[in-house]
């Protein structure tokens, strides 16, 4: 694993698309030429989590896949984190996850969250890490929680 890139990664999937380029170019000036195309296809491993490039660069070079597959695995565990919070600090994260759809209508944002709600319930495996297996339980409580929530929203009419 590679701390910082890891972390930049992280930092840049939360960042408006015309701000990445300037953050990555800031992350690299502190390294040597030398490893900054390294860092550069793990941080765009991780973000896109592209399995063909990342299996094409493990056939092609000598020094292996840009990010490790275990590594690929805690970013995407870390991004579903938020499914198995608290249900004070998960309901919290579903308000902005509407304001951030603001432009919708209730109705429509309420029909398409279950609909990506309900997708999520279906993934047989949500957290592929050892670290994160435990959280599974909490993550599918809050999605099945707010699936319910949300079909009594549509039933009664309540736009809260």
């Amino acid at each position: 694993m590679q701390p910082a890139a890891f972390k930049l990664a992280i930092v840049l999937r939360h960042t408006p698309t015309e701000d990445c380029a300037k953050l990555m170019s800031e992350l690299l000036k502190t390294h040597p030429v030398s490893v900054q195309e390294e860092l550069t296809s793990y941080c765009v491993s991780l973000l896109t989590d592209d399995e063909a490039r990342r299996c094409a660069c493990w056939q092609s070079g000598p020094s292996g896949p840009p990010a490790p597959l275990r590594d690929l695995l805690l970013y995407g565990d870390l991004e579903l984190a938020i499914l198995a919070a608290s249900r004070e600090e998960y309901d919290a994260h579903a308000k902005l996850v509407r304001a951030e759809y603001s432009k919708l209508t209730q109705d429509n944002y309420v029909e398409l969250r279950i609909k990506v709600l309900n997708q999520f319930s279906q993934i047989p495996k949500l957290f592929h890490s050892p670290e994160f297996a435990c959280f599974e339980p909490a993550a599918r409580e809050n999605i099945e929680r707010e699936i319910c929530t949300l079909r009594e929203h549509l039933l009664t009419g309540r736009k809260d």
